[in-house]
């Protein structure tokens, strides 16, 4: 089952196991995703949305500003956090993802294999710098 075109959530509403947005759907204030659900292509959390344990967002999908992942989240394949999105404590990028210009991550945070910064990109303190390429290598790794 899905909301049609044109269709959303009102406060304090989520949906409910097997339940997704459609494509131009959103989710306003307030709002959540259960576990195991998932936003499809073309959908996108509102400012002060957020993703619970397990859920993850699908290729094409992006979080916006004011937007986080939770303990347990993390972002798949072609995705990205945009200008002002952080990772948690306890979440990483997996294969193939990267940050865009302006991101960082925080304390504790690490890039896995295959993973790198973009230009503007920096690792704060207590980041792990893991290289495997010398077109990967960062200053000082």
């Amino acid at each position: 089952q899905c909301l049609i075109s044109g269709q959303r959530l009102i406060r304090g509403q989520r949906l409910i196991k097997g339940q997704h947005l459609i494509k131009g759907q959103r989710l306003i204030s307030g709002q959540r995703l259960i576990r195991g659900q998932h936003l499809i292509r073309g959908q996108r959390l509102i400012s002060g949305q957020c993703l619970i344990r397990g859920q993850r967002l699908i290729k094409g999908q992006r979080l916006i500003k004011g937007q986080r992942l939770i303990s347990g989240q993390r972002l798949i394949r072609g995705q990205c956090l945009i200008r002002g999105q952080r990772l948690i404590s306890g979440q990483h990028l997996i294969r193939g993802q990267c940050l865009i210009s302006g991101q960082r991550l925080i304390r504790g945070q690490r890039l896995i294999k295959g993973q790198h910064l973009i230009k503007g990109q920096r690792l704060i303190s207590g980041q792990a710098r893991w290289c495997f390429s010398p077109q990967h290598r960062l200053p000082g790794s």
